[in-house]
């Protein structure tokens, strides 16, 4: 028989290692906690510097506010906070965080070194832990601010080091977490020195743009479209990128709750949702989203590290940011001409091949000398075709330039949306096979038809069980071109199972294969009539600037590549 164990209180050295153990999970998340006390106190200069990874030392200087001497010993101590005064605040915290216990959990499983000053202060303090073992705070001179030290982290903790990966996989991760947080907060200037080398730098402009060039790159971030401030406003705000930019993580969206990064998985299915048909299956937009929301209108309680929120207004916000997030693409400038060897290097231009000499009176017509911002929207109502080149690009005139259309990329586009709505008919349209065409399934391929059936019928398929290893295919999509029933099932079949997990986007996935299928091809030659036909038809389209694959439909040749390409720039 089990002996009763009686209830105990745990010592306080035990309490501080099971909230370092919610807490300090890894060097980054110290790196945190150290940043959003300094943001907290005002500061608007911090430098992070880590050696190590961050294992062996992490310091984090900032010139905010300082602790008093007074208080230098309760900073240490468990649920010891200056961010709290009742039980009321817990529901409307306008700090980044209000936890005592963090400092002491950090305490806990390093050797910790504080030095501060108010500035009202004459003399600041010093102060030394080891472990939970404090020895004392003592006078100490220096500037306005708080620097902190954490040396030999999980040096009496050595089991959670088996956790923890290489000095370089613990500097990425610091590294995230810096770029996270001079994102959210762009007028705040940061630095992150790694092993001796400067790897980030943000100026603290105010300006998001800025800092975005700044944490990563400027031709990053001279790519990315301010989310359409038609369905934002200080609620809301951020930056977007165009579907070229899109990556297979999500490694490159940032959600910014009032300076802190969060994860909201609502969030990045409403921006997968708003890139549908602009973007491929799969691939995820970049995007940097900053919230601005009353601290009574969101809990923060949800997970120990805050990372996780409850909105009270969720609807709207994912509303918003959907709306917002179409707004922008739909509102892309048509992409002009990347035009080699811009400094007119005699062997760039030997290099370069325009694909059809055109006449003289065509190159001048229609030519703006202004760089005249053409939405991607709109851009096919402006134009005059003049005719095909390779028999792959269609030539045609239109403000500000000349412009290319990609046909097989502009056919893919007007089929895919048609699939889209054909798909949402009772009865999608077809075209009946002369005789049933029996397809061989194989035990993966027949799941995935008994799986996905319902959203092959929306496509306009009709197909029935045929035996044990087959099924007749009696109709296939009216858009798949010539009837190759066998090859098209099975090609959407194989999409479908690319780990596709909704029927809406299982049917835009097949919508555009279909499409893809069923679209002029490059190489193609088309009559006059014809061209003129589909530059008219993408002119109805609500989103004519990409094929559902992400590249562009067309692109715009400007006077200045003229120019460049005859230096006379």
């Amino acid at each position: 028989m089990t002996q009763q164990r009686r209830i105990r209180v745990l010592p306080r050295t035990l309490v501080n290692r099971i909230a370092a153990g919610e807490i300090v999970e890894r060097p980054a998340s110290v790196v945190k906690e150290l940043v959003e006390n300094a943001l907290d106190a005002g500061a608007r200069r911090i430098r992070v510097k880590i050696e190590g990874g961050g294992l062996q030392k992490i310091s984090v200087v900032d010139d905010g506010s300082g602790i008093d001497p007074r208080d230098m010993l309760l900073a240490v101590q468990s649920h010891a906070t200056s961010k709290l005064e009742g039980e009321d605040d817990l529901w409307a915290i306008p700090t980044f965080g209000f936890r005592g216990e963090a400092l002491a959990s950090i305490a806990s499983v390093s050797r910790l070194e504080i030095r501060s000053r108010t500035a009202d202060a004459m003399e600041g303090a010093r102060l030394v832990a080891e472990g939970d073992v404090l020895e004392g705070a003592t006078p100490w001179t220096g500037p306005q601010g708080t620097t902190v030290e954490v040396s030999d982290l999980f040096f009496n903790t050595p089991v959670r080091l088996r956790n923890i990966g290489s000095p370089g996989t613990e500097a990425t991760h610091v590294a995230t977490r810096v770029r996270e947080l001079a994102l959210g907060n762009p007028a705040v200037s940061f630095r992150l020195i790694s092993g001796g080398k400067e790897s980030i730098f943000s100026s603290g402009s105010g300006d998001l743009a800025q800092a975005v060039a700044e944490v990563f790159d400027a031709e990053f971030a001279g790519k990315l479209l301010p989310l359409y401030p038609g369905e934002t406003n200080a609620i809301m705000s951020g930056l977007v990128g165009p579907p070229d930019l899109s990556r297979a993580r999500r490694d490159r969206q940032f959600f910014l709750l009032n300076g802190r990064a969060i994860t909201h998985p609502a969030f990045s299915a409403v921006l997968d949702r708003a890139y549908e048909g602009f973007a491929p299956t799969g691939r995820h937009p970049v995007a940097i989203v900053i919230l601005n929301v009353r601290p009574d209108r969101v809990d923060v309680n949800v997970h120990p590290t805050k990372r996780r929120v409850r909105f009270h207004d969720e609807r709207e916000l994912t509303g918003r940011l959907y709306r917002g997030v179409q707004g922008a693409l739909l509102s892309m400038k048509v992409s002009r001409w990347d035009i080699p060897g811009g400094q007119g290097r005699e062997d760039d231009a030997r290099e370069f091949h325009p694909g059809a000499v055109l006449a003289e009176e065509q190159v001048a017509y229609g030519f703006a000398r202004d760089d005249e911002k053409i939405r991607v929207d709109r851009v096919f109502e402006n134009l005059e075709p003049l005719g095909q080149v390779l028999n792959t690009f269609i030539v045609a005139r239109g403000p500000g330039g000349l412009y290319l259309v990609d046909q097989h990329a502009a056919c893919e586009r007007l089929y895919y949306d048609v699939a889209l709505e054909a798909s949402e008919r009772p009865d999608p349209p077809a075209q009946r096979l002369a005789a049933p065409a029996i397809v061989e399934l194989d035990g993966r391929t027949m799941e995935l038809w008994r799986l996905w059936g319902d959203v092959i019928s929306e496509m306009g398929f009709e197909v029935e069980p045929f035996g044990p290893g087959a099924v007749a295919v009696r109709s296939v999509p009216i858009l798949a071109g010539e009837p190759a029933p066998a090859g098209l099932l099975l090609e959407i079949l194989e999409r479908l199972g690319e780990g596709a997990s909704s029927t809406p986007s299982s049917t835009r996935a097949a919508a555009a294969l279909a499409a893809c299928r069923a679209s002029v091809k490059a190489g193609e030659a088309l009559g006059p009539a014809e061209i003129r036909g589909l530059i008219a038809r993408m002119a109805a389209l609500r989103a004519p600037g990409v094929c559902p694959h992400g590249r562009p439909t067309v692109i715009r040749i400007d006077r200045t590549d003229i120019d460049r390409l005859f230096r006379r720039a």
